[in-house]
């Protein structure tokens, strides 16, 4: 007894194939997309449930040959329009329907995507098209890509979809993109792969006021009103904050230029429970950020020193390499 039936197409895997099953053996298919000239060989096999083939001879008819042909399962465009190619078993009552859609030779291949100037390191897909002479898509059509100059712009087709690409952009420079199928070939996709243009920048850290470090007074009755910082551990002393100057610099030549007011400074604690710091400061008009640190109440763009123990500040700025500052707010003894 046939329980489904494979209709294998150019050689394909079975487990490719298109599969109808019993009673009806009218299962949706995907249609067939052939060029008229273009044939296309399909098998048809029955099979029983466990998998066995059965000894089934199929005769295979068109609805419409001014559209498609077929000669023993041999499948031949002839026109651009869609018809049904039916392979029946009369003697069991057995009759598959597969639609096939014929298309124009194709005379063109268009590609589409983000074409044009990108930076090295981005990735852009891409899709091509066959059209006919009148500029119908023409599917099912297999494509391979390539570049002038892989170094600049490397292309690869999806495996799953020729249609489809990934442009990879390398290096600086100008390349072409191109698809083809068979002789014809798509107009080239001009891409110029640039890389950005940055400051060469640096922090430079005054260490005039180093060491950075501090004994720490806590708020204790008798002592002071507010924790506070003495450079002696006296508590009697006066308080004296810890303050850490930075610059930022531009190269211009063979030269370094403080950088103008407003430039964002990133900033960071090892140990918040130690030190706080504000997140982002900006430079002043001669380039520099300043970073108090007290040990008093927290005060908006300062520093908070909250007990004794050792904390590392981080100094950021996006187009600089980090500085990294030790400030140690020592015991009482």
């Amino acid at each position: 007894m046939v329980h489904h039936i494979l209709l294998i197409q150019d050689g394909e895997h079975p487990d490719d194939a298109r599969r109808v099953d019993a009673p009806g053996f009218d299962d949706a298919l995907p249609p067939v997309n052939l060029i008229a000239g273009r044939s296309t060989i399909f098998v048809a096999r029955a099979y029983t449930q466990s998998g066995d083939i059965l000894p089934v001879t199929f005769t295979w008819t068109s609805e419409q040959p001014s559209i498609a042909t077929v000669n023993n399962g041999r499948i031949t465009g002839n026109g651009r329009g869609s018809t049904n190619i039916v392979a029946s078993a009369v003697d069991r009552g057995i009759e598959v329907r597969l639609v096939v859609v014929v298309h124009n030779p194709f005379t063109s291949i268009v590609i589409a995507g983000d074409i044009g100037a990108h930076q090295t390191g981005s990735e852009v897909t891409l899709t091509a098209s066959a059209r006919d002479a009148t500029g119908n898509q023409v599917p099912g059509v297999p494509f391979i890509w390539s570049s002038s100059d892989s170094n600049i712009a490397a292309v690869e087709a999806n495996p799953d979809d020729s249609s489809e690409a990934t442009v990879t952009m390398r290096r600086a420079g100008d390349a072409e993109i191109t698809a083809r199928s068979g002789a014809i070939v798509s107009d080239p996709a001009q891409f110029t792969v640039f890389d950005l243009v940055q400051p060469e920048r640096r922090i430079v850290v005054d260490t005039s006021n180093a060491p950075f470090n501090r004994y720490y007074h806590p708020a204790l009755p008798g002592m002071s009103a507010e924790a506070k910082l003495t450079p002696d551990g006296d508590a009697a002393t006066a308080n004296s904050d810890i303050v850490i100057r930075i610059t930022i610099q531009d190269q211009v030549g063979s030269s370094w230029n403080n950088v103008h007011a407003g430039v964002s400074v990133d900033i960071a604690s090892s140990d918040t429970s130690v030190l706080t710091v504000p997140a982002m400061l900006e430079t002043d008009n001669s380039g520099m950020v300043t970073l108090t640190i007290n040990a008093g109440d927290a005060i908006a763009g300062q520093g908070n020193a909250l007990r004794d123990g050792r904390a590392i500040v981080r100094f950021g700025e996006t187009y600089s390499s980090d500085k990294f500052v030790e400030v140690t707010l020592q015991r009482l003894q």
